[in-house]
C-alpha cells in the first residue's frame, strides 16, 4: 500500500465493467498525490466505423440470432462529468477529465486489424453471449466487418477511423490538514488521560 507514485491505464479502463474494486485497490497503491492517468474509448458509439460494421453483421442472417444474446463486457461513460464522479466516488481529486473525438487514416486492412486487437475480444467471446456460437460464426462474423471497412474506404482506398477518447488525470490527496489536527488532539487528549490515571 502507498507504494506507486504514478499508475496509467492505456486503452484497458472500457474492460472494467464494474470499476469501482479496481480504483479503490489504485487508490491504495498510490502514495499520497501521487496521480492516476487513464486513455481510453468512451460513449457507447466509442467508434462510430465499429458500430458500423457491428450493423453490418446484425443484418447478416447468419449471424443475426446469436448477436441478439450479445452482452457488452465494456463500460463506455457519455460524458467527462460522468468519468470525473465514478473517480470521485472513490476518493481520488480528478485534475482534469475530457473526450476527444480522434480521427486517423488508414487501409481497410489497418482498420480491421485495429479492430481484431481490441474489440474482437469482446464480440468473439463466448462468455458475452447468452447463446451458443456456432463453429463457423467468428469467421463469418470477421467476413462481414472487413467487408463494412471495405465499404467504408474512400476512393483514395482510405478510411478516417474515428474513436471518442477520454483523457483523465486524477491525484490521491494528502491527508487533511484538520484531521491531522484532530488526530493531534486526540492524542494529546490521550496523554493526558495517562498521566492523571498515574498520579
Amino acid at each position: 500500500m502507498d507504494s506507486f507514485d504514478a499508475i496509467f491505464c492505456n486503452s484497458t479502463f472500457q474492460w472494467f465493467k464494474n470499476p469501482e474494486p479496481a480504483l479503490k485497490s489504485c487508490f491504495g497503491a498510490l502514495r499520497p498525490h501521487g496521480k492516476i492517468g487513464i486513455q481510453a474509448p468512451a460513449r457507447n458509439i466509442y467508434s462510430p466505423n465499429f458500430i458500423e460494421a457491428l450493423a453490418k453483421v446484425r443484418r447478416d442472417p447468419r449471424l443475426v440470432e446469436p448477436l441478439t444474446s450479445f452482452q457488452s463486457p465494456w463500460l463506455f461513460l457519455e460524458t467527462p462529468e460522468e468519468y470525473k464522479r465514478l473517480f470521485e466516488r472513490s476518493g481520488f481529486e480528478v485534475l482534469h477529465a475530457r473526450i476527444d473525438r480522434v480521427v486517423s487514416t488508414h487501409t481497410p486492412e489497418e482498420v480491421f486489424k485495429i479492430f481484431d486487437s481490441g474489440a474482437s475480444a469482446g464480440y468473439l467471446n463466448q462468455a458475452c453471449y447468452r447463446l451458443p456460437m456456432s463453429s463457423d460464426y467468428a469467421g463469418t462474423f470477421r467476413e462481414v466487418v472487413k467487408e463494412s471497412f471495405q465499404q467504408q474506404a474512400t476512393a483514395a482506398g482510405q478510411v478516417d477511423l474515428v474513436f471518442f477518447r477520454v483523457y483523465l488525470l486524477a491525484r490521491k490527496p494528502k491527508r487533511r490538514a484538520h484531521h491531522r489536527r484532530q488526530t493531534d488532539a486526540d492524542g494529546v487528549r490521550i496523554a493526558d488521560a495517562k498521566r492523571s490515571l498515574e498520579r
